[in-house]
C-alpha cells in the first residue's frame, strides 16, 4: 500500500537532498511504527515535513497530527551557527534564485511559505515559531 512512497524534494532545500537513502529510511520507520502523532524540531523549508505528512496520510487516512517547531524567518547568522544550519546561504541554483528571490520575492524559510507547502494537511498540522532551546534551558 504505502510502501512505494519515496521521499520528494519539492524544489526546495532539504537536509536529505544529498542523502535520499536516509530520507527513505525515515519513511520506512514511519511505515513500520505507524505513529499518529509526529514532532519535528527544525522544519527548515518544510520538505521533510511534507514527506512525513504525505506518509502519515497514506497510513492513517488523514487521521494524524504533525507538530513542527522552527525559528523560521526570524533566524540570523548567530542563530544559524548555534543551530548548525545554513539558512542564510544564498540560493545556489540560479533558476530557484530567479523564481523565489526575484519574481516571487518569497522566503522559503518563512512560516507562511512552509504553511503553504503543507496546506494540503492544514487540519493535521500545527507549526510553532520559536527557538526550541529557550524552552529547555536549565
Amino acid at each position: 500500500m504505502s510502501n512505494n512512497f519515496k521521499f520528494k524534494l519539492y524544489f526546495r532545500k532539504s537536509s536529505f537532498k544529498k542523502d535520499i537513502l536516509s530520507a527513505n529510511i525515515l519513511l520506512e520507520q514511519i511505515e513500520a511504527h505507524k505513529p499518529k502523532h509526529f514532532l519535528e524540531v527544525g522544519v527548515f523549508q518544510g520538505v521533510t515535513s511534507r514527506n512525513i505528512c504525505e506518509k502519515l496520510s497514506l497510513i492513517h487516512q488523514n487521521q494524524f497530527n504533525y507538530y513542527g517547531i522552527d525559528i523560521f524567518e526570524d533566524s540570523n547568522n548567530h542563530l544559524d551557527d548555534k543551530e548548525m544550519t545554513s539558512k542564510h546561504n544564498k540560493i545556489s541554483n540560479p533558476l530557484k534564485h530567479l523564481l523565489y528571490n526575484v519574481i516571487f520575492k518569497k522566503n522559503l524559510n518563512s512560516l507562511e511559505s512552509v504553511k503553504k507547502l503543507l496546506n494540503k494537511f492544514n487540519n493535521n498540522v500545527k507549526l510553532y515559531k520559536g527557538y526550541a532551546k529557550k524552552y529547555y534551558q536549565k
